[in-house]
């Protein structure tokens, strides 16, 4: 993944650091973020939306396959962090989701 960066951009260069940043960000929100749903997936939506965004405005890859690849990936788990916003309801109130299912 290192081998297929580009050189001539210093944005380019901080695409690992973002991804492990996402990836801790992840991490710290499921270990100690309990029952509140709501705002894993706030912050889930908004580090995919951010990614999406960072990777349209840099295209940090060589090549321009895995540069599509990478923001159809992140394009699809935007979609799905709206899917489970709204399914999870994005309530405060811990009664109205356990009664909800």
């Amino acid at each position: 993944m290192v081998a297929d960066l580009r050189l001539d951009s210093r944005l380019a260069m901080f695409s690992n650091l973002f991804i492990n940043f996402r990836r801790l960000a992840m991490l710290y929100m499921a270990m100690f973020i309990r029952g509140m749903a709501w705002i894993q997936v706030i912050t889930f939506t908004n580090v995919n939306l951010l990614s999406l965004v960072f990777l349209l405005h840099v295209r940090p890859y060589t090549n321009n396959f895995t540069n599509i690849l990478n923001i159809f990936n992140e394009f699809v788990s935007l979609i799905i962090s709206y899917y489970v916003m709204t399914i999870n309801g994005v309530s405060t109130d811990p009664d109205m989701n356990t009664s909800i299912g």
